[in-house]
């Protein structure tokens, strides 16, 4: 699965199809946090995203001690990262006062999809 699905899904959640209020490079970031999250609560999701291919895979081995940028996520987390992405972009944009509200409904369904999981 490519990053650009979880951020289409995301720009879906934010009413943002168009890429007008929030830029790529910022869901991008907030996509690494949202697979840095996910990792944290199910190691078992191991996921990184590659920088270099812009793409998202399922790493099935990764060698001890290597650091690296990239995270791939399996098909069933696609939804959670959405909303997580979602969430991040809401919470950081407070120009309108409804985000904060909506960040907290984007976060419960992450919690929701990921309980399902």
């Amino acid at each position: 699965m490519q990053a650009s699905s979880v951020i289409n899904r995301a720009r879906d959640i934010l009413l943002d199809t168009d890429g007008i209020r929030w830029l790529d490079g910022d869901l991008v970031k907030y996509l690494e946090s949202a697979e840095r999250e996910i990792l944290s609560r199910r190691p078992e999701a191991n996921i990184y995203f590659d920088t270099e291919s812009n793409q998202i895979a399922i790493q099935t081995y990764s060698p001890p001690g290597t650091t690296s940028s990239t995270l791939a996520i399996s098909d069933r987390y696609m939804m959670c990262a959405a909303f997580l992405v979602s969430h991040y972009a809401l919470m950081r944009d407070t120009s309108d006062p409804n985000n904060l509200r909506r960040a907290q409904e984007c976060r419960n369904e992450f919690e929701r999809h990921l309980a399902q999981v």
